[in-house]
């Protein structure tokens, strides 16, 4: 939600392919942990970091060839345009990794709960609610207190006045979208 909310409240692009990179995320955290010591919190950790990365390459390579050219078009334009990457995605994941669910085993260390009062949390949900905190901090932080933070509250309140400063809007997006991409494959892979 917050690569959704980040995107769409600077590039003002309602990106209906956004639960598609969260599903990219998914799957290849599925298709990498094999690979990172699947038994480990490190490995997982690996995998899921891994597929976000991933994503957020695809998001920046969809976003230099297809959204950069559109970003002044027609609503519905946009609209057909991602909703059409929803397509893709989804055809793409069918073909390599099939019509059945999968998921990644879940760390050793990841299972089980934690007794807090009578009440039991499961701990892997402790994490990932600690790494959804996370998130918000580095946002807020990097929203306020950073050059790029200020450029991006400056490119939402008043378009114009940034071109006019000379400061390029595309990059901004390009880094908004990227940014973005990456948060859903992030999601995506902790979700597998």
């Amino acid at each position: 939600a917050s690569g959704l909310t980040l995107i769409f409240g600077i590039t003002r692009i309602v990106n209906f392919a956004h639960g598609s990179f969260y599903m990219l995320g998914a799957f290849l955290t599925y298709q990498a942990m094999p690979y990172l010591a699947p038994d480990t919190v490190g490995g997982f950790a690996a995998a899921v970091l891994a597929a976000a990365l991933a994503v957020a390459g695809l998001g920046l390579l969809f976003e230099l060839l297809v959204l950069r050219r559109i970003y002044g078009a027609d609503d519905l334009l946009q609209l057909i345009i991602t909703v059409a990457l929803v397509l893709i995605i989804r055809d793409v994941v069918r073909a390599i990794w099939g019509p059945n669910n999968v998921s990644v085993p879940m760390p050793a260390d990841l299972s089980g709960a934690l007794q807090f009062g009578g009440s039991f949390f499961p701990v892997f949900q402790l994490v990932v609610f600690g790494v959804g905190l996370l998130v918000v901090i580095l946002m807020i932080a990097a929203i306020r207190y950073t050059r790029a933070g200020i450029l991006l509250r400056a490119a939402t309140d008043d378009r114009g006045m940034v071109a006019l400063l000379g400061i390029n809007q595309a990059r901004i997006f390009t880094g908004v979208f990227t940014a973005g991409c990456f948060l859903a494959g992030l999601a995506g892979g902790l979700a597998a």
